[in-house]
């Protein structure tokens, strides 16, 4: 934990975006999740590894889960 004083020394703008709000990014997690399993409600046996492969070998596909994956 960080105290006020030991933030006191550095400018507002040096801090920008090196804290984070760890109750709101929880808050994103479930559409998140949903986000990323939604490209897999095609799947009919979602318990086997290799149909995940097989999808993912679509390129847009691809692209989409690690934009999901990746999302701030």
């Amino acid at each position: 934990m960080y105290s006020n004083e030991a933030l006191d020394a550095f400018e507002k703008g040096d801090l920008e975006g090196t804290f984070t709000n760890v109750a709101k990014e929880v808050e994103k997690l479930a559409q998140k999740h949903s986000d990323v399993w939604d490209l897999f409600k095609t799947l009919k046996n979602k318990l086997d590894p290799e149909q995940y492969e097989l999808l993912l070998a679509d390129e847009a596909l691809r692209v989409k889960f690690k934009n999901a994956l990746s999302q701030p």
